[in-house]
């Protein structure tokens, strides 16, 4: 799958996947969405079609009110997405204290950060 700078990839009924002017792989959740395990494996699905021939930078940026099932959240923290680093955003006490449990499992193999903001996340995405 080949795909330009800023082209819109894919829609999914809880995300949309965009890649970057800087080449960052962008999974953008949509708002007042509950995402279950089998929309975290769609996203890995759509990241390693577009990663087959590089690993990429992923920016990963939640809507306020949007939640994963707790079998999405140990997929995502258990299983290595062959990325060189993932930038998470989030914006609520929830989304945080999600973050903390993924953060004590996370097993991956590339630096994950987490940031309140879209900026700060491709930021720190720019200098990795």
């Amino acid at each position: 799958m080949v795909m330009n700078r800023g082209d819109e990839i894919i829609e999914q009924r809880t995300f949309n996947v965009t890649i970057t002017a800087e080449g960052f792989v962008h999974f953008k959740f949509k708002p007042d969405m509950f995402v279950e395990l089998e929309d975290v494996l769609e996203s890995y699905e759509i990241y390693k079609s577009l990663a087959e021939i590089k690993k990429r930078k992923v920016l990963i940026e939640f809507s306020k009110f949007t939640s994963v099932s707790n079998e999405g959240l140990k997929f995502s923290a258990t299983s290595d997405l062959d990325s060189i680093a993932e930038a998470i955003v989030i914006n609520t006490l929830p989304q945080r204290i999600t973050a903390r449990f993924y953060t004590k499992v996370n097993t991956k193999n590339h630096p994950v950060q987490y940031f309140s903001s879209k900026n700060e996340a491709i930021n720190w995405l720019k200098n990795i």
